[in-house]
């Protein structure tokens, strides 16, 4: 009983996938291991995209069903050691353990295309999902808050941009850089 207390204080229970408290220790400890191993670690915050208007056209359950294709979607699309969570309402977090920012800005661009190509369907309607999205590495100076902050900072650079992309965060005071849109 403790053990599934445990589990489910650290699991979103919509999508099954970690939630923020969850995030919170798996970010620390990757961290340490980064720091420790002297290896990359990459963060990417996802976005999606139009996500009140699914819930606006369609109802709150079908807004909910669109969260659990998203996270099953992207799941199965990720490496053994990246972590999927859910970090709040429409946004997801991808930690990415031995990727320097080059290889997380491919993948996080590749996760964006399989979504893109794999719309919710309900009833025989086709519900278009995408998202944009932030992705930096983290440098060794810095804590898991700031990391998360520069990765925001890139996440709202994709959206202003027009959404459907990605943005990186640069370690210093250079601008980011944002990818093309992609098309559905």
């Amino acid at each position: 009983e403790l053990r599934e207390a445990q589990h489910l204080a650290i699991s979103d229970p919509l999508t099954g996938l970690p939630n923020r408290r969850g995030i919170d220790s798996t970010l620390n400890r990757e961290i340490s291991r980064a720091r420790r191993h002297k290896v990359p670690l990459c963060l990417s915050v996802l976005d999606l995209d139009h996500f009140k208007q699914i819930n606006d056209s369609h109802g709150h359950v079908i807004g909910d069903m669109a969260l659990i294709h998203v996270a099953h979607t992207l799941k199965g699309s990720l490496r053994d050691v990246d972590l999927l969570a859910r970090f709040g309402g429409e946004e997801f977090m991808v930690i990415m353990p031995d990727t320097a920012l080059m290889g997380a800005e491919f993948g996080v661009n590749r996760l964006l295309q399989y979504l893109l190509a794999r719309p919710l369907i309900v009833d025989q309607l086709e519900i278009p999902l995408c998202f944009s999205a932030g992705v930096a590495q983290w440098t060794f100076d810095e804590s898991v808050l700031q990391l998360i902050a520069r990765t925001d900072k890139a996440l709202y650079a994709a959206k202003a941009a027009g959404r459907s992309r990605v943005a990186v965060a640069p370690a210093g005071d250079e601008a980011v850089s944002v990818t093309q849109q992609h098309k559905g």
